[in-house]
């Protein structure tokens, strides 16, 4: 089975509450993997400013290698109507 891609879009890499979620995704990321999934996480950061965001979400989107799964927690509370 070829490694899957998940990217995982949150807000700043020095907030503690992302930081656990960047953490926790790469232990289940291992987990599934020794399980016989295997799956990467790469993480993108949009830093309080939700059309850098979307921006990602769009590029990575349209890559010829898109991720297979999108993570999504939004960068403040606008950002999950857009």
């Amino acid at each position: 089975m070829s490694t899957k891609l998940c990217h995982l879009h949150i807000n700043e890499p020095d907030h503690l509450f992302d930081r656990g979620l960047k953490e926790e995704a790469e232990s289940v990321a291992e987990e599934l993997t020794r399980g016989g999934f295997p799956i990467r996480v790469e993480v993108r950061y949009g830093r309080g400013d939700e059309n850098r965001q979307l921006h990602q979400i769009e590029d990575d989107r349209k890559r010829s290698t898109h991720p297979d799964l999108f993570v999504v927690i939004p960068v403040n509370k606008d950002a999950v109507y857009t």
